[in-house]
């Protein structure tokens, strides 16, 4: 199955955010990848460069402006303080159709630490159909 990665970051996470945006990795304004083709979300890959000291960050994938049930939002906490990697099931919950548009967004809780750290998102996109 033919797959490449998307890269998203939220610069300096600062607490009490809601549903706030990530930027494709190199662009300033761009907050939605449009699929060129059919894809599915196959791996989710997150690190923050300074492990989480107190508080709940927690990442949601949106497809066109509603979440995903599948994969559920994943969080950043006392059990996962720095690096989070999920292999999803291969299966068509996350298909986007050519056109959707993926939009990776962020909650932080009153109590998140450090606001000095920044996310990196990796979204792994395979076709569902083959290469």
């Amino acid at each position: 199955m033919g797959s490449h990665d998307t890269h998203w970051l939220k610069e300096n996470l600062t607490a009490s955010q809601t549903n706030a945006t990530m930027s494709l990795l190199g662009y300033t304004t761009e907050t939605e990848y449009v699929c060129p083709f059919p894809l599915i979300i196959a791996r989710l890959k997150a690190v923050l460069t300074e492990p989480r000291t107190a508080g709940t960050l927690t990442i949601t994938i949106m497809k066109n402006g509603v979440a995903l049930a599948i994969p559920a939002p994943f969080t950043f906490d006392a059990t996962n303080p720095q690096l989070r990697d999920i292999v999803l099931d291969p299966s068509l919950a996350t298909l986007f159709q050519l056109g959707d548009r993926l939009k990776p967004v962020i909650t932080t809780d009153a109590a998140w630490l450090p606001v000095t750290s920044d996310l990196l998102l990796i979204p792994t996109l395979a076709r569902p159909y083959g290469p």
